[in-house]
Protein backbone atom coordinates (compact mmCIF):
# COMPACT_ATOMS: atom_id res chain seq x y z
CA UNK A 1 0.00 0.00 0.00
CA UNK A 2 2.80 2.35 1.01
CA UNK A 3 4.68 1.49 -2.77
CA UNK A 4 0.84 1.96 -3.97
CA UNK A 5 -0.27 5.28 -2.60
CA UNK A 6 -2.97 5.61 -5.15
CA UNK A 7 -4.82 2.70 -4.88
CA UNK A 8 -7.95 1.50 -2.49
CA UNK A 9 -8.56 -1.82 -1.72
CA UNK A 10 -11.56 -4.13 -0.52
CA UNK A 11 -10.42 -6.69 2.32
CA UNK A 12 -12.73 -9.55 1.96
CA UNK A 13 -13.11 -12.42 4.87
CA UNK A 14 -14.48 -15.55 4.16
CA UNK A 15 -15.81 -18.51 5.97
CA UNK A 16 -16.12 -22.85 5.43
CA UNK A 17 -19.47 -23.79 6.03
CA UNK A 18 -19.03 -24.80 9.73
CA UNK A 19 -21.27 -22.51 11.91
CA UNK A 20 -24.88 -21.18 10.98
CA UNK A 21 -24.78 -18.23 8.21
CA UNK A 22 -25.65 -15.24 10.42
CA UNK A 23 -22.42 -16.49 12.72
CA UNK A 24 -20.03 -16.93 10.17
CA UNK A 25 -21.08 -13.30 8.56
CA UNK A 26 -20.06 -11.49 11.59
CA UNK A 27 -17.09 -13.82 12.02
CA UNK A 28 -15.70 -12.89 8.60
CA UNK A 29 -16.49 -9.03 9.08
CA UNK A 30 -15.05 -9.09 12.36
CA UNK A 31 -11.78 -10.63 10.80
CA UNK A 32 -11.90 -8.42 7.20
CA UNK A 33 -12.18 -5.41 10.17
CA UNK A 34 -9.47 -6.94 12.11
CA UNK A 35 -7.35 -6.39 8.93
CA UNK A 36 -7.86 -3.10 8.50
CA UNK A 37 -6.92 -2.12 11.60
CA UNK A 38 -3.99 -3.65 11.09
CA UNK A 39 -2.96 -1.43 8.10
CA UNK A 40 -3.90 1.62 9.73
CA UNK A 41 -1.93 1.25 12.27
CA UNK A 42 0.71 0.65 9.95
CA UNK A 43 0.08 3.80 8.37
CA UNK A 44 -2.20 3.33 5.71
CA UNK A 45 -5.39 5.58 5.60
CA UNK A 46 -8.30 4.30 6.35
CA UNK A 47 -10.48 5.79 3.59
CA UNK A 48 -8.31 3.61 1.19
CA UNK A 49 -9.40 0.82 3.00
CA UNK A 50 -12.77 -1.03 2.90
CA UNK A 51 -13.89 -4.55 5.50
CA UNK A 52 -16.56 -6.82 3.97
CA UNK A 53 -17.24 -9.90 5.09
CA UNK A 54 -18.80 -12.75 2.68
CA UNK A 55 -19.27 -15.44 6.01
CA UNK A 56 -19.53 -18.56 3.64
CA UNK A 57 -21.22 -17.31 0.35
CA UNK A 58 -18.75 -17.07 -1.77
CA UNK A 59 -16.70 -20.85 -1.62
CA UNK A 60 -13.07 -20.95 -2.73
CA UNK A 61 -13.19 -21.46 -6.83
CA UNK A 62 -10.01 -23.63 -7.52
CA UNK A 63 -7.09 -22.68 -9.90
CA UNK A 64 -5.06 -24.30 -12.11
CA UNK A 65 -2.07 -24.35 -9.64
CA UNK A 66 -3.92 -24.73 -6.59
CA UNK A 67 -5.40 -27.98 -8.37
CA UNK A 68 -1.28 -29.14 -9.07
CA UNK A 69 -0.32 -28.03 -5.22
CA UNK A 70 -3.02 -30.16 -3.90
CA UNK A 71 -2.78 -33.18 -5.55
CA UNK A 72 1.21 -33.06 -4.79
CA UNK A 73 0.34 -32.48 -1.05
CA UNK A 74 0.16 -34.62 2.08
CA UNK A 75 -2.75 -35.23 2.27
CA UNK A 76 -3.04 -35.54 -1.35
CA UNK A 77 -6.03 -33.74 -2.33
CA UNK A 78 -7.72 -34.51 -5.72
CA UNK A 79 -9.76 -31.51 -7.53
CA UNK A 80 -9.42 -29.69 -10.90
CA UNK A 81 -9.36 -26.46 -11.89
CA UNK A 82 -12.83 -24.15 -11.39
CA UNK A 83 -14.27 -26.60 -8.99
CA UNK A 84 -15.92 -24.62 -6.25
CA UNK A 85 -15.60 -25.72 -2.57
CA UNK A 86 -19.37 -26.03 -1.22
CA UNK A 87 -20.06 -27.27 1.57
CA UNK A 88 -21.56 -30.42 -0.85
CA UNK A 89 -18.43 -30.62 -3.03
CA UNK A 90 -16.51 -30.98 0.22
CA UNK A 91 -18.43 -33.11 2.47
CA UNK A 92 -18.23 -35.70 -0.94
CA UNK A 93 -14.52 -36.47 -0.16
CA UNK A 94 -14.54 -39.31 2.22
CA UNK A 95 -10.88 -38.74 3.76
CA UNK A 96 -11.69 -36.24 7.11
CA UNK A 97 -8.22 -34.88 6.59
CA UNK A 98 -8.79 -33.89 2.92
CA UNK A 99 -11.88 -31.99 3.89
CA UNK A 100 -10.48 -29.89 6.38
CA UNK A 101 -7.44 -29.09 3.68
CA UNK A 102 -10.56 -27.67 1.54
CA UNK A 103 -12.44 -26.09 4.46
CA UNK A 104 -9.03 -24.72 5.30
CA UNK A 105 -9.11 -22.79 1.56
CA UNK A 106 -12.17 -21.35 2.45
CA UNK A 107 -11.10 -20.14 5.44
CA UNK A 108 -9.17 -16.43 3.97
CA UNK A 109 -8.90 -13.39 3.42
CA UNK A 110 -8.10 -11.90 0.33
CA UNK A 111 -7.68 -8.31 -0.84
CA UNK A 112 -8.80 -6.34 -4.58
CA UNK A 113 -7.97 -2.97 -5.72
CA UNK A 114 -11.25 -0.95 -6.09
CA UNK A 115 -9.54 2.55 -7.55
CA UNK A 116 -6.30 3.42 -8.97
CA UNK A 117 -6.72 6.99 -8.48
CA UNK A 118 -6.94 7.68 -4.60
CA UNK A 119 -5.42 11.13 -4.21
CA UNK A 120 -5.61 12.80 -7.37
CA UNK A 121 -8.93 14.60 -6.36
CA UNK A 122 -8.28 18.11 -4.87
CA UNK A 123 -10.58 16.82 -1.54
CA UNK A 124 -8.63 13.28 -1.14
CA UNK A 125 -5.21 15.61 -1.73
CA UNK A 126 -3.33 15.95 2.02
CA UNK A 127 0.46 17.89 1.42
CA UNK A 128 0.61 18.19 5.16
CA UNK A 129 0.49 14.28 5.29
CA UNK A 130 2.81 13.84 1.80
CA UNK A 131 5.49 15.92 3.25
CA UNK A 132 5.66 13.97 6.45
CA UNK A 133 5.70 10.80 4.50
CA UNK A 134 8.62 12.26 2.55
CA UNK A 135 10.41 13.72 5.26
CA UNK A 136 10.27 10.09 6.71
CA UNK A 137 11.58 8.37 4.04
CA UNK A 138 14.66 10.59 3.97
CA UNK A 139 15.42 10.39 7.12
CA UNK A 140 14.83 6.53 6.81
CA UNK A 141 17.43 6.83 3.89
CA UNK A 142 19.99 8.70 5.52
CA UNK A 143 20.39 6.51 8.46
CA UNK A 144 20.71 3.68 6.25
CA UNK A 145 23.33 5.67 4.58
CA UNK A 146 25.10 6.00 7.82
CA UNK A 147 25.16 2.24 8.74
CA UNK A 148 26.55 1.73 5.16
CA UNK A 149 29.38 0.06 5.35
CA UNK A 150 32.00 -0.12 2.42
Amino acid sequence: MNENPNITIELSAHCDYRGNDDYNQRLSQRRAESVVRYLIQHGVARDRLTAVGYGESRPKIITKKLAETLLAGDPKVEVHETDTLTEAYILAFKDKDAQEVLNALNRRTEFRVLRTTYGTTLNEYKPEEEEKKAAAKRKEEAIEEENFIF
